[in-house]
């Protein structure tokens, strides 16, 4: 497993990302795959859907996560891991912190190309150290 620190900025000085563009950035496979959300502090429109998910500790459906993230505006802090539903081992955690970066941890070379490929402010580290 591979982890990616993204902290890119746009020009009012805000991260230039948020969960949903990073789900996208993952591809087809997060629509079939469940996920949970834990320690979530989130706003926008849809923002309490995400945070009932995480304080109730419900497996989200790949396509409801995207709906709702898409919904919302701004992801401050929460961690969203996913588990195919033909494996039981997560193939992709992703990690908002404090409104200031991503984490993102997969070994799906795919996913990890296109964050490279997307972003530019990235530090890469090995999983155990995150």
């Amino acid at each position: 497993m591979t982890a990616i620190s993204i902290r890119d900025r746009a020009a009012n000085g805000a991260l230039a990302l948020d969960l949903v563009d990073l789900l996208r950035l993952a591809g087809p496979a997060v629509a079939t795959t469940e996920w949970t959300c834990r320690g979530v502090d989130a706003v926008g429109d849809l923002a309490d859907d995400l945070h009932r998910a995480a304080d109730r500790g419900d497996i989200v459906d790949g396509r409801d996560l995207l709906r709702i993230a898409a919904g919302v505006s701004q992801v401050i802090d929460g961690e969203f891991q996913s588990v195919s539903v033909s494996s039981v081992r997560s193939w992709l955690r992703i990690r908002a912190i404090d409104s200031t970066e991503f984490v993102v941890i997969t070994s799906d070379a795919g996913v990890l190309a296109r964050i490279r490929a997307a972003y530019h402010d990235l530090h890469e580290f090995p999983d155990d150290d995150v």
